[in-house]
């Protein structure tokens, strides 16, 4: 926090000896709730074409870090945590679909145990360190929109076909997005789980 809170300043900003690792160390040894460790694959292709197209070292560190980045990013595991911080953040509810009320709350008080809320500047750079992984992620996969839409396109061609598409995505549902679900199904289009059962539009 106190480094981007100098740069929300535009102050300088100098690391103590070590500052990286301890932050890193402090990361790695702290109290954890949830862990993801993904393994990438190996970018023997990416360095060969680098090694190809560039003769300078610099330009093929530069080249070799933006592979590296792009590796991590795509590849990066979100947590509801990234999502309520994007949505808080950008004022949206772009994101509800992936964090329930109570994960949201208990965000919230975290955040007001961490932060002085009376600082905006704070407030802000807490926010964007746990949104910033959603808006690079972003960049890199199709915009919500089309991905939406092609979502349900495939649902319509395959709900028709194959019950266990419906039993996996029941699965991943959790309760709070069930209720939800169950509610929509219901009282908005008013099935009633009878099997073939048309409802008129």
């Amino acid at each position: 926090m106190p480094q981007l809170m100098a740069e929300a300043n535009a102050e300088k900003y100098i690391k103590d000896k070590n500052e990286d690792f301890i932050t890193l160390l402090s990361g790695i040894i702290g109290q954890k709730k949830r862990i993801h460790i993904h393994v990438g694959e190996v970018l023997t292709n990416e360095i060969d074409t680098i090694a190809s197209e560039f003769d300078n070292n610099n330009k093929q560190i530069q080249a070799l870090a933006q592979v590296i980045d792009d590796a991590i990013l795509q590849t990066y595991k979100l947590w509801p945590t990234n999502y309520i911080a994007y949505d808080l953040l950008f004022k949206t509810d772009q994101f509800k679909a992936f964090y329930t009320e109570n994960e949201k709350s208990l965000f919230e008080r975290r955040l007001e145990m961490r932060i002085d809320e009376t600082n905006p500047q704070m407030v802000e750079g807490f926010l964007a360190m746990y949104a910033n992984p959603v808006v690079n992620k972003m960049k890199y996969e199709k915009p919500l929109f089309e991905a939406k839409e092609e979502m349900k396109n495939l649902l319509i061609a395959a709900c028709g076909n194959d019950r266990r598409v419906l039993d996996d995505i029941v699965d991943l549902l959790t309760e709070e997005q069930m209720k939800k679900c169950f509610e929509k199904l219901t009282k908005v289009y008013g099935y009633t789980g009878s099997y073939g059962q048309m409802v008129n539009r």
